[in-house]
């Protein structure tokens, strides 16, 4: 059976994954991945296993970072 910390750690990766590829999606291809609200839950659960375990957070980590490049078709 999976320690709480091994668990949290795929969840966290998982996560991390999603959201950085909706962040792409959204800010360089203006083309979303998901609606709002399912990102935002995504998130928040994001920052719950971060703050429960902040050796898993990093600099890379979405929670870290606000949107991502701009699209060109500005």
């Amino acid at each position: 059976m999976k320690t709480n910390n091994s668990q949290h750690a795929e969840e966290h990766r998982i996560l991390v994954d999603e959201l950085l590829k909706a962040n792409d999606a959204y800010h360089s291809g203006d083309e979303p991945l998901m609606v709002d609200a399912e990102y935002d839950a995504k998130k928040r659960r994001l920052v719950e296993i971060e703050t429960a375990e902040p050796d898993l957070a990093t600099d890379q980590s979405p929670t870290a970072k606000v949107g991502a490049a701009p699209s060109g078709k500005f």
